[in-house]
Protein backbone atom coordinates (compact mmCIF):
# COMPACT_ATOMS: atom_id res chain seq x y z
CA UNK A 1 0.00 0.00 0.00
CA UNK A 2 1.36 3.53 -0.90
CA UNK A 3 1.22 5.54 2.42
CA UNK A 4 1.37 8.99 0.49
CA UNK A 5 -1.60 8.79 -1.30
CA UNK A 6 -3.12 11.49 1.29
CA UNK A 7 -2.18 13.83 3.86
CA UNK A 8 -2.15 11.68 6.58
CA UNK A 9 -0.17 8.87 5.01
CA UNK A 10 2.56 11.42 4.04
CA UNK A 11 2.65 13.18 7.38
CA UNK A 12 2.92 9.25 8.71
CA UNK A 13 5.57 8.72 6.47
CA UNK A 14 7.89 11.92 7.64
CA UNK A 15 6.96 10.67 11.54
CA UNK A 16 8.39 7.71 10.80
CA UNK A 17 11.44 9.18 9.33
CA UNK A 18 11.93 11.92 12.17
CA UNK A 19 11.84 8.91 14.69
CA UNK A 20 14.60 6.83 13.22
CA UNK A 21 16.72 10.35 13.38
CA UNK A 22 15.27 10.60 16.88
CA UNK A 23 16.81 7.42 17.55
CA UNK A 24 19.78 7.98 15.86
CA UNK A 25 20.72 10.78 18.28
CA UNK A 26 19.13 13.93 16.08
CA UNK A 27 18.61 16.87 18.32
CA UNK A 28 15.95 18.47 16.41
CA UNK A 29 13.97 18.01 12.70
CA UNK A 30 14.95 20.17 10.02
CA UNK A 31 11.97 20.29 7.25
CA UNK A 32 13.70 22.14 3.78
CA UNK A 33 10.52 21.40 1.71
CA UNK A 34 7.83 24.29 1.85
CA UNK A 35 5.02 21.97 2.21
CA UNK A 36 5.41 20.44 4.87
CA UNK A 37 4.83 23.35 6.86
CA UNK A 38 1.59 21.76 7.62
CA UNK A 39 3.04 19.18 9.65
CA UNK A 40 5.78 20.81 11.47
CA UNK A 41 3.83 21.50 14.55
CA UNK A 42 2.28 18.26 15.15
CA UNK A 43 5.16 16.46 14.09
CA UNK A 44 6.85 18.65 16.93
CA UNK A 45 4.62 17.66 19.12
CA UNK A 46 4.33 14.30 18.19
CA UNK A 47 8.26 13.63 17.74
CA UNK A 48 9.39 15.53 21.01
CA UNK A 49 12.17 17.42 19.27
CA UNK A 50 12.02 21.10 17.94
CA UNK A 51 11.51 21.30 14.38
CA UNK A 52 12.97 23.57 12.32
CA UNK A 53 11.60 25.31 9.18
CA UNK A 54 13.62 26.33 6.59
CA UNK A 55 11.32 29.22 5.68
CA UNK A 56 10.80 30.51 9.02
CA UNK A 57 14.77 29.84 9.84
CA UNK A 58 15.43 31.81 6.34
CA UNK A 59 13.07 34.92 7.41
CA UNK A 60 14.37 35.02 10.48
CA UNK A 61 17.81 35.54 9.56
CA UNK A 62 16.76 38.26 7.17
CA UNK A 63 15.29 40.23 9.63
CA UNK A 64 18.23 39.82 12.02
CA UNK A 65 20.10 41.65 9.37
CA UNK A 66 18.11 43.73 8.37
CA UNK A 67 17.98 42.81 4.51
CA UNK A 68 15.40 44.51 2.63
CA UNK A 69 15.99 42.45 -0.85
Amino acid sequence: MNEAKDLEGTFNIVLKASGHLKNSGAKAIVLCANTMHMFADRLEVEIGLPVIHVAVATANEIYKKGLKK
